[in-house]
């Protein structure tokens, strides 16, 4: 009887503590929510102090969407002079984690200062669900804080 209270103890501990962990505030903001889809932004960086650091992009899609397996993803990043990317036209084999209902990018970036910088991004891709698929192409600015 000792051993099932003490597990149960510990699962208790562990909920509280998974409970926390969802509790964290993401990093990433949805910049764009669509009919059956939703983008997400953020900046993913070492430090608060850091000029250098990670873009962050999810691509949801909502409810009974999902990607499409072999349609590909594209998206096109325009940063200003001040912000060097190591890569601006980001498809399929650049993905950081893909699943049915997910596909992230990150890009690493560094900025010549601190600020904000404007991004313009293009986003190109498929959303199905049971009877039919949706192209989604569209455009949008992102300010990108660095430092």
């Amino acid at each position: 009887m000792k051993k099932i209270a003490g597990i149960g103890w510990v699962m208790a501990v562990c909920g509280v503590l998974g409970s926390a962990r969802a509790a964290e505030p993401s990093p990433l903001a949805v910049v764009k929510t669509g009919e059956n889809f939703k983008v997400l932004a953020g900046t993913v960086s070492p430090s608060k102090d850091a000029l250098s650091g990670k873009l962050a992009l999810e691509i949801l899609p909502t409810e009974k969407w999902k990607f499409a397996e072999k349609a590909v993803t594209a998206i096109d990043i325009t940063p200003p002079q001040a912000v060097r990317m190591d890569k601006v036209k980001l498809r399929n084999p650049d993905l950081a984690q893909s699943q049915p209902k997910l596909r992230r990018y990150e890009v690493p970036f560094k900025a010549a200062a601190r600020g904000q910088y404007e991004l313009k991004i293009k986003f190109d891709f498929v959303v199905c669900n049971d009877e039919l698929c949706q192209k989604k192409k569209f455009e949008l600015s992102y300010l990108l804080n660095a430092g």
